[in-house]
Order: C-alpha cells, then sequence, then structure tokens
C-alpha cells in the first residue's frame, strides 16, 4: 500500500513538472523526500517550551493524525470489516481537514513554527532564504525512478518563484553505475583511486546537469545556491562539477557559493 502511495506521488511530481505546475510539485516534494527527518524535526520541536498557542495546537493535531494513521494500518492488517475501515477514513478525512485550517491558523499567526514541524512550506514561506537584490536560489533534488528532477527556487520581485525541470540527458541506470563507482573509489583508500574517481564523477554532472544548472542560475544572477539533495545524490560532491562555461578551469563551488541541506524544512528552520 505505501510504494504504491510513493509510487503514484512520483508519478504525481513528473506531470506537474511536464505540465508547468512546479508549484503544486514542490508542495509534494516536501512530503515525500524526508519523511523520517521531518518526523525527528517534529519531536524536536514538540519538546520546546516555548511554543504558541497556535503551534501547540497544530502539534497536538499531528499526534493525532499519526494515531489515526497507525490505527488505520493496524485494521488492514487484521482485515477488519469495510465499514470499520470506511468509519476511519471518514475520521482521517475530517482530522486533516481540521489540520488544514491549523496550518492555515499557524502560518498566519506563528510562521516561523511551520518549518520548526516540518510541514510542507509554500513558495513565499522561502522569502526570508532569499534576500532583496535575487542573489541567492535553492535547488531541490528528486531522483525519480526513471528521470531526474530538480525544482529552482528563488525570489522575484516581492514574493518566490519556483521553476521545474528534467534532467534530459540523464538515464537513471547509468547514474546508478556512476554512483556506485564513485562509492568504491572512496571506499578504497586508495588516493590515486579516490582523484581518478573525483575528476570522473565531477565530469559526468558537469555532462548531465549541473552545467545547465549554473548556466540558469547565473542568467538569473544568482551566486548563492542551496541544494537540497535526494537519495544517493546526498554523498555526491555537486560542487565539484566544472562548469563548461569556464573552459572548466572553474568548479561550481568556485564560481557560486553553495550550501546543503537535508530538506527545504531544515534549511528555512535554519535560515531564521
Amino acid at each position: 500500500h505505501a510504494e504504491n502511495r510513493h509510487g503514484l506521488l512520483e508519478g504525481a511530481i513528473v506531470e506537474l513538472i511536464k505540465a508547468s505546475q512546479p508549484e503544486r510539485a514542490f508542495s509534494i516534494t516536501q512530503r515525500v523526500k524526508s519523511p523520517f527527518l521531518v518526523r525527528r524535526l517534529r519531536a524536536h520541536t514538540r519538546a520546546r517550551v516555548d511554543l504558541s498557542q497556535s503551534a501547540s495546537s497544530y502539534s497536538d493535531l499531528l499526534e493525532k493524525k499519526d494515531a489515526l494513521q497507525r490505527q488505520f494500518r493496524q485494521a488492514r492488517r487484521d482485515k477488519q470489516t469495510p465499514a470499520k475501515l470506511k468509519a476511519l477514513e471518514t475520521k482521517k478525512e475530517r482530522l486533516q481537514e481540521k489540520l488544514r485550517k491549523a496550518e492555515q491558523r499557524l502560518r498566519k499567526e506563528d510562521p516561523k513554527a511551520l518549518a520548526s514541524f516540518g510541514a510542507p512550506l509554500q513558495p513565499d514561506d522561502l522569502l526570508p532564504l532569499f534576500p532583496p537584490g535575487g542573489s541567492a536560489g535553492l535547488v531541490d533534488f528528486y531522483l525519480s525512478s526513471g528521470q531526474l528532477l530538480f525544482l529552482f527556487a528563488f525570489r522575484e520581485g516581492e514574493g518566490v518563484n519556483i521553476v521545474g525541470g528534467i534532467a534530459p540527458d540523464l538515464e537513471i541506470p547509468e547514474f546508478i553505475k556512476e554512483t556506485q563507482n564513485w562509492f568504491k573509489a572512496l571506499s578504497s583508500g586508495d588516493f590515486k583511486k579516490m582523484n581518478t574517481g573525483l575528476k570522473r564523477m565531477a565530469q559526468f554532472l558537469h555532462d548531465k546537469f549541473l552545467c545547465s544548472i549554473g548556466q540558469f542560475l547565473r542568467q538569473r544572477g544568482i551566486w548563492q545556491v542551496t541544494f537540497i539533495p535526494h537519495s544517493m545524490m546526498h554523498a555526491l560532491p555537486l560542487h565539484l562539477a566544472p562548469l563548461c562555461e569556464t573552459n572548466n578551469e572553474l568548479l561550481f563551488g568556485e564560481q557560486f557559493f553553495v550550501n546543503y541541506a537535508s530538506c527545504v524544512q531544515l534549511r528555512s528552520e535554519e535560515r531564521r
């Protein structure tokens, strides 16, 4: 059931980017990319003694939602009657509506708490990440079963714009193979193998998607960028890819000030 749901959400992300609806895709990636990290973030926030009333109410509803989801999963495993499952589904829907209203209230009264609870952020919630002048941006990667997707977030006027893209030249099996080769070189302890593996991996990243990402950022005057990797990408040296517009003489991290974050919510929380 969980695998089917994940597959449906992954397909939705791809289709939304293709349909030029990156804001909706961005909302879904936040829900599916880092669930364990989000749960730890929530647990840390719940332990705080300075929560506002709206944040405490939101926290209580999240706990009720988690408990109800566990109850529903157990009922499915126990093969409860359709009527029982339907009643739990209805209860979940009502609770989800309460949670939606609580999230709206929290966004209005205590927006800083949204990131602390790992709630999916809307584009304008990221505004504190991007100072006036448009020099900062964020790239949220999503590694699907068939494609590498990325979502660019950057300041535009008084708000935040989201632009989606797909790496057209990247084949996932090839990506996995190159990543595994990099891991082997890294774990060998042999300096020569590590150096050769790094050069190969960096060039691969350049050829497949980082060169075009660099061009996109420069066209918009962005020189500070936060990468939000996904899956095995967390172990890749994205900032060490060469830049084609400099005849490969400069590395990505020499042309851009690069930060990494585990998830969008954690990066937002760090900035606050």
